[in-house]
């Protein structure tokens, strides 16, 4: 009885030092993330006091926008307008260039006769759209 009162007594005094320990350790870890926070906020500042500045990248983008399909093409244009749109870039008017066709006739086989022909034709819309070189500041 005497053997396991003092088995007790050592099991209870050393739940009690973990029990301090563990208190420590996260006092350390609460005292750790709030350094961590605050050098994350001091960072946000320095960053946010660094975007007031404007970078210039580009002086004018010039984008060419190809397709076979005449709708995904509007489809494309519509899109890249809103983006200039929402990213507050100016943008000239965008402008429909004539559409390329090209023509292939072949035969159908190495070995085939002059009659069996096939023909692929392929018709390419363009359009083109520009940034003012003011607007990219």
């Amino acid at each position: 009885m005497l053997a396991a009162t003092a088995v007790n007594t050592a099991v209870f005094s050393t739940l009690l030092f973990n029990r301090n320990l563990l208190q420590t350790s996260t006092k350390l870890l609460v005292n750790q993330n709030n350094l961590k926070i605050a050098s994350v906020r001091n960072l946000a500042a320095e960053s946010a006091a660094r975007n007031l500045e404007h970078d210039k990248l580009f002086k004018r983008i010039d984008l060419e926008l190809r397709g076979h399909d005449p709708e995904v093409l509007s489809s494309y244009t519509t899109f890249v307008s809103n983006v200039c749109d929402h990213l507050e870039i100016e943008k000239s008017q965008v402008t429909e260039t004539p559409h390329l066709k090209w023509l292939l006739t072949t035969l159908k086989d190495k070995f085939a006769k002059k009659k069996y022909k096939v023909q692929y034709e392929t018709i390419t819309s363009n359009s083109t759209a520009n940034s003012s070189p003011q607007s990219l500041q």
